[in-house]
């Protein structure tokens, strides 16, 4: 978007050319138009306000001259673009507008999740890093890893759960911004209708990982639930365990049941060598009583031989 400014305009009077789209403005004295149009070029009147130099792109914004709630897809020259905005009666259009800065203000959170549900409703979800609006099919499963936010904003990452039967998202933990993560296994993360669902990225994931490292736990994927640090060793590393024989096994934590099993009995070594202190152990306890029982038969046997002389 070009602006340019003649120095001989009264009124300090801006032209904006070459604009795609133009959203409707009052011009001297002429009617306010409520329809966008397609033209190149326009006059406004700048003005100074100290709530619209609060607006960043990406951000949600409320036109005040028309009530509309809409994001930033870019700002130039006094000007915002805006890609996808709610009207006054609650119409969700996508249409891209030109808006004056100076006629804009932050949006309030209960006026975002307005906007959010509309979008919701039509499948839609603003990328704020990119600052476009697309498709969102994406419906999170059991145990999965997501990312919910209103409008890109106030990000919350965790490990969703269910969305529960008063329309609230359960999460099995999560961590808000600037905050310690949480992980009861049943943490309320919001109302579904109000946040934007996406899978989470490797950078998001490890973030939560080690927050959750710091808390001294860890979330175990496979079988769905928050264990202490240290207890158990990473996915895929291997661990030795004793079987009905007492011999020592060598596998790969896959965190599946039956290794939890195994770590919960006791019969979980990190080594080999403390496998076969187990082991040593084990087998001489057997062998004390099996002498024991050998040695109490023996003695049943000359009680027996000894009355039978007699």
């Amino acid at each position: 978007m070009d602006c340019c400014i003649p120095g001989s305009l009264p009124n300090n009077i801006y032209i904006c050319k070459i604009i795609p789209f133009v959203y409707p403005m009052y011009l001297g004295g002429g009617k306010h138009d409520m329809e966008s149009k397609r033209v190149k070029q326009i006059e406004f009147r700048v003005g100074n306000t100290s709530s619209h130099d609060k607006i960043r792109k990406g951000a949600a914004i409320v036109n005040c001259v028309t009530s509309e709630i809409g994001v930033v897809g870019n700002i130039a020259n006094d000007c915002v673009a805006i890609p996808v905005r709610c009207t006054a009666d609650g119409t969700l259009c996508e249409e891209e507008v030109v808006m004056h800065l100076k006629d804009c203000r932050p949006a309030m959170q209960a006026e975002k999740r307005t906007l959010q549900r509309l979008l919701n409703d039509h499948h839609l979800l603003w990328d704020m890093r990119r600052c476009r609006v697309r498709k969102n099919e994406y419906v999170p499963q059991d145990g999965a890893r997501v990312q919910l936010s209103t409008l890109g904003e106030d990000i919350v990452i965790g490990v969703f759960k269910k969305i529960d039967a008063a329309g609230r998202v359960v999460m099995y933990c999560m961590m808000r911004p600037g905050e310690r993560p949480v992980y009861s296994m049943q943490e309320i993360a919001g109302v579904a209708s109000d946040v934007q669902f996406q899978p989470v990225g490797s950078t998001a994931r490890m973030k939560l990982d080690r927050a959750l490292a710091a808390e001294g736990v860890i979330w175990n994927g496979h079988l769905r639930s928050v264990e202490i640090a240290g207890s158990r060793l990473l996915r895929e590393q291997v661990y030795y365990y004793l079987n009905e024989f007492f011999e020592i096994c060598e596998v790969r934590d896959a965190y599946k049941p039956r290794d939890r099993k195994r770590m919960v009995a006791g019969n979980y070594f990190s080594t080999r060598e403390a496998a076969e202190s187990m082991q040593e152990c084990l087998t001489s306890i057997l062998r004390m009583r099996h002498k024991a029982e050998a040695d109490g038969r023996s003695s049943v046997k000359e009680i027996i031989d000894s009355s039978k002389k007699k």
